[in-house]
């Protein structure tokens, strides 16, 4: 009994501080997206937090338990949810995805016993699929923000991966791209700090990169050898591997629960499939959502790729196949 109880105070200690390192990580992006975008950045991520633990509240009131530390899991999730939208999206469209986060990922550990898929990704993909105008209309940073409660769409502003879609080489250069000068998610841009926060991620939580370099090793292989638009192989390479959604989705979406599988092996071959899914589907026309789209199908099969590593070991050690 006090083993059990040890090991669940241990796991719960584990959550939290998972909580707290991605939600430092992500401070840095909310800080320079609230520069670019003004105060509504705030309270869109306020709001997508107050919604994730409204929502879990519910369940553990359903449940009749108490809140404990590894349910702070819905905060960090909340934010990449709300770190995904656009600007100019409504502040119910990060509320929303935050909430059905939390309720999907609850429901799959009622019923299953355990995270089934990311249910950040599952959350994404639902507000992509059902408000894709809301979550593809990206305005450029700058120009004063954007009114707390404004009600006038602003203009327009083509993500990179837009404009390569729409056959158009992007009006950003290196330094555009460092700083996040363009239109896009409001937390997926600004290059130099998502490096940052990457490398602190890295640090504290080393197989994070198991998947995420043969994640965008892949990518870049795809954009040299399969050039969507200019004549320049690592032009394109720089955008399909930077210039999307991609760095923060394989960092931060990918982090949550029940996501990636528990093999260094296995990560780095949900990390190329996931790159192969990824430009599958850009080259059918999803722009910014392709790696949403790949995350959750990868992570629907994260036990799948664990079997080909554990069969290995097996083999290595001498030890007979189970069949």
């Amino acid at each position: 009994m006090n083993s059990s109880i040890a090991d669940n105070k241990k796991r719960s200690m584990s959550a939290m501080m998972f909580c707290i390192d991605t939600v430092v990580a992500m401070l840095p992006l909310i800080l320079v997206a609230t520069y670019y975008y003004g105060a509504r950045v705030i309270m869109m991520c306020m709001a997508s937090v107050v919604a994730a633990l409204m929502v879990k509240l519910t369940f553990c009131y359903v449940r009749r338990r108490n809140m404990c530390a590894a349910d702070l899991y819905c905060v960090s999730a909340a934010l990449s949810v709300a770190l995904f939208c656009p600007a100019s999206a409504p502040y119910w469209l990060p509320m929303f995805g935050a909430a059905l986060t939390v309720a999907v990922r609850e429901l799959s550990v009622k019923f299953i016993g355990r995270d089934a898929f990311c249910s950040a990704a599952f959350a994404l993909a639902v507000m992509f699929l059902v408000f894709g105008s809301k979550m593809s209309y990206y305005t450029a940073p700058g120009g004063g923000g954007i009114g707390l409660f404004s009600v006038n769409a602003p203009e327009r502003s083509a993500s990179i991966l837009q404009a390569v879609e729409w056959g158009r080489i992007p009006a950003v250069n290196g330094l555009e791209m460092l700083l996040g000068r363009y239109g896009g998610p409001i937390g997926t841009t600004v290059l130099s700090v998502l490096i940052m926060c990457a490398a602190y991620i890295a640090i504290r939580r080393p197989r994070t990169f198991y998947s995420l370099l043969p994640y965008m090793t892949t990518l870049a292989l795809f954009g040299l050898i399969f050039v969507r638009v200019g004549s320049s192989r690592a032009m394109s390479a720089m955008y399909e591997t930077l210039g999307g959604s991609t760095v923060f989705c394989a960092v931060f979406v990918a982090a949550q629960p029940g996501t990636m599988p528990s093999t260094a092996g296995g990560r780095a071959l949900s990390g190329v499939m996931m790159g192969i899914l990824t430009m599958i589907m850009r080259y059918i026309g999803l722009c910014d959502s392709s790696c949403v789209y790949a995350l959750l199908l990868v992570s629907l099969f994260a036990d799948w790729f664990d079997r080909p590593v554990a069969l290995m070991r097996r083999r290595k050690a001498g030890k007979p196949i189970e069949r």
